[in-house]
């Protein structure tokens, strides 16, 4: 972000002719780690639009345990939209308790309040941020809370990008049933996923790619390795991490080094297991672009084969032509560049990077990976559905 996206500004009007989306995630806007939402706001921006990056699931509970985003992130724009670039406001949703899933005791009973929907005033202010707004996208969070409230303030489309399984990513009951009940009210649900698509069976749902920021794989950009000479395997994130398939990989592959980006709360122990923690995209772009594998441990949890469409990692690698291992759900043929093993078998893992090295580069799809720019177009053209009955 510049210099000049940093200056806080009082928020005038948007200039005439304009177009403005809201966009409701779960990330905060100034974070370390960058997300789709992320992504999908700079395209907006660059095509001439607006944009509200509002942030959802963000309490008192958040600030009291602490998570990824206020340990690599800013908050600011608490219930209140602040502008930070002449196109650009944010906001954060702030409440005393957000929809969680396996607390206990008083805790949990006080976090049980979140599961009526929010009965504070919350849902008002919430949906005010997309009044005014040409178009509405919820990602995978807790604006699906406040999704009839949203559609009572604004009669822009409004658009479900079903960036995750939260049956799998986030089973909070609360927020399960806040995706259901959201099904009836959103102009479209959007997914990149056959596997994920068959969750909305019924409702109003589009395929839409993944988006990846391929111009900077495009640059030019100096190795980040040293020059050992050993094959180099890149972990390009840390979430739903199967830290005893990496371990076991590492241990498999001795003579081959693992890079990994994105924190993790508990080590890998290995010798050749690097962790790098959290990264600029500017560095996870040189580490993905001149490494040998791509490697996604992913656990393996019912449903969780979306991720094979969904996974921005495993764009990145194909766009950079890495020959990927994945849990073996997601190694179908259509993906013959990717390459399975079993959880938890030392001997399937090796082979599976035996095979990905002996891959050919120049046939991994390179040519399937749409930019973020182009997701944005596609969803800018959804239109308002005019009843509630699905088509």
């Amino acid at each position: 972000m510049t210099a000049h996206a940093r200056r806080e500004t009082t928020s005038p009007a948007r200039a005439p002719g304009r177009r403005c989306v809201t966009i409701y995630s779960y990330h905060l806007y100034e974070q370390r780690r960058r997300g789709g939402m992320h992504f999908l706001c700079e395209a907006f921006r660059g095509l001439g639009w607006d944009v509200r990056f509002i942030t959802c699931d963000y309490s008192a509970l958040t600030v009291l345990k602490g998570d990824r985003r206020t340990k690599f992130g800013t908050a600011r724009g608490f219930n209140k939209l602040t502008r930070i670039a002449d196109d650009l406001e944010v906001a954060v949703i702030f409440t005393p308790f957000h929809a969680i899933g396996r607390a206990r005791g008083a805790l949990g009973k006080l976090a049980g309040l979140a599961t009526r929907s929010y009965p504070w005033p919350m849902a008002g202010r919430a949906a005010a941020f997309a009044r005014g707004a040409d178009l509405v996208v919820m990602e995978s969070c807790g604006a699906l809370m406040f999704a009839s409230a949203i559609r009572a303030a604004s009669d822009a489309p409004i658009i479900y990008r079903a960036s995750d399984n939260i049956d799998v990513i986030r089973p909070v009951p609360a927020l399960m049933r806040a995706e259901v009940n959201a099904l009836g009210i959103v102009d479209a649900v959007s997914v990149a996923s056959s596997h994920l698509a068959e969750k909305f069976a019924g409702s109003p749902v589009r395929f839409d790619p993944m988006g990846l920021d391929k111009a900077q794989f495009d640059k030019c950009t100096p190795s980040p390795y040293p020059p050992t000479g050993r094959k180099r395997v890149v972990i390009s994130g840390s979430s739903s991490f199967d830290h005893d398939t990496a371990r076991a990989a590492a241990a498999a592959m001795p003579d081959w080094d693992f890079y990994q980006i994105g924190s993790l709360d508990v080590p890998v122990s290995e010798p050749n297991f690097y962790m790098l923690g959290e990264r600029p995209f500017a560095d996870v772009v040189g580490y993905v672009s001149h490494a040998d594998i791509g490697f996604a441990p992913y656990l393996t949890r019912v449903g969780f084969e979306y991720q094979a469409d969904h996974s921005n990692r495993l764009l990145q690698y194909v766009y950079c032509g890495l020959p990927s291992v994945v849990p073996e759900a997601m190694a179908t043929a259509e993906r013959p560049h990717f390459f399975g093993y079993r959880a938890g078998d030392e001997v399937s893992v090796a082979a599976a990077f035996e095979n990905a090295a002996a891959f050919d580069r120049n046939a991994v799809p390179r040519s399937s990976v749409i930019d973020w720019t182009e997701l944005a177009t596609r969803l800018s053209g959804v239109e308002r559905r005019r009843t509630c009955a699905f088509s």
